[in-house]
C-alpha cells in the first residue's frame, strides 16, 4: 500500500509497558481494524545484560525502521495483548472526529520497563529520539498528516527506581524530566495544536508503592496543569491482569480495563478539543 496517499490523524502512544499494551486476551489472535493503522518499529528496542552487575542496557537501533499496518493487538502466538489505542481510536471514529478521506495512525512507541531514571526517556534519551524520528518520517509522507493527540502512560519505572529518594526528591525528579520532555515535544511540533493526556498508575500494583506512586502522579498532574492543554485519566475501578485472570501480573491493566482506559483518555480529549 502506498501510504503517501493516506491522510493521517496521528495519535502518539508513548511510555512504558501499559502504553506498549499488556492486557492479556487468552488464546485469542488479533483482528485488524479498518481505518485505523499503526506504526511499529521493525527492530524494537530490547534489553541486554552486559554490565558486570547485571543491570540492563536498552539497545535501540538507529536509524529507526518502521512499518505501517492495520491496527491490531500484538501476539506471542498463544495470547494477544491489548493497549489503550483501540478504545481511543474507536471512540474517535464513532464521535465523528475522523473526517471523510482520513484515517487514524497510532504511533506505538511504548517500551516495557523504561523511564527517566536510566535516561531511556527524556530529551537526551534514545526512546525520545526514536519517537521523533518516527514522527518526522510519518509527517513527511503526506503534507496533510497531522498530530492530533499525545497519549502518555509511564511512571511505574520511576516509582520503583531510585529507592534512596524521599517522596519530595522523587516528585522533583519526575516533574523536571517529564516537563522538560513535554515542553520540548510541544515546541518541536508547535505547528500542530494537540493535547497531552497522561494516566494514573494501576491501583493494584500501586498499593504496594503508594508513596512513590503518589509522588510520580502528583508530578504528572502538575506538569499537565502547567502546560494548560491536557488532562490525566483516572485509573479508579480498573483491574489488573492478576485480578482478571489470576496470572500474578498486577502491574498491567487487564485487556478490558486497558480498553476502558483508552476510552477515558478519549473522553478527556473530547472535552479539551471541543
Amino acid at each position: 500500500m502506498n501510504f503517501t496517499e493516506k491522510k493521517f490523524d496521528v495519535v502518539i502512544l508513548a511510555g512504558q509497558s501499559n502504553a506498549q499494551g499488556n492486557g492479556v486476551i487468552p488464546g485469542v489472535l488479533p483482528k485488524p481494524l479498518e481505518n485505523v493503522y499503526q506504526a511499529v518499529d521493525k527492530k524494537p528496542p530490547e534489553y541486554v545484560f552486559e554490565n558486570a552487575n547485571g543491570s540492563p542496557n536498552l539497545v535501540v537501533t538507529f536509524p529507526v525502521e518502521y512499518k505501517i499496518e492495520n491496527y491490531q493487538e500484538w501476539t506471542d502466538g498463544k495470547n494477544s495483548y491489548a493497549d489503550m489505542a483501540k478504545g481511543f481510536a474507536l471512540d474517535y471514529i464513532s464521535s465523528g472526529m475522523l473526517k471523510e478521506g482520513r484515517d487514524i495512525l497510532i504511533i506505538k512507541s511504548g517500551v516495557g520497563g523504561t523511564g527517566f531514571s536510566r535516561n531511556e526517556w527524556g530529551i537526551t534519551g534514545p526512546l525520545y529520539d526514536r519517537l521523533n524520528q518516527m514522527i518526522d518520517s510519518i509527517l513527511s509522507l503526506n503534507p496533510e498528516n497531522k498530530i492530533v493527540a499525545f497519549l502518555w502512560h509511564q511512571g511505574e519505572h520511576d516509582a520503583f527506581e531510585n529507592a534512596q529518594f524521599t517522596d519530595e526528591e522523587r516528585y522533583d525528579f519526575y516533574y523536571s524530566r517529564f516537563k522538560e520532555q513535554t515542553v520540548d515535544f510541544l515546541n518541536r511540533y508547535s505547528r500542530f495544536k494537540f493535547p497531552v493526556i497522561a494516566g494514573e498508575i494501576i491501583k493494584d500494583w500501586g498499593a504496594d508503592y503508594r508513596h512513590q506512586c503518589d509522588a510520580v502522579e502528583k508530578a504528572t498532574k502538575q506538569v499537565i496543569k502547567e502546560i494548560g492543554f491536557g488532562g490525566v485519566a483516572l485509573s479508579d475501578g480498573l483491574i489488573s491482569n492478576n485480578q482478571a485472570i489470576g496470572n500474578g501480573d498486577n502491574i498491567h491493566f487487564s485487556a478490558q480495563s486497558i480498553f476502558e482506559f483508552g476510552r477515558r483518555y478519549f473522553n478527556i480529549y473530547k472535552e479539551i478539543v471541543k
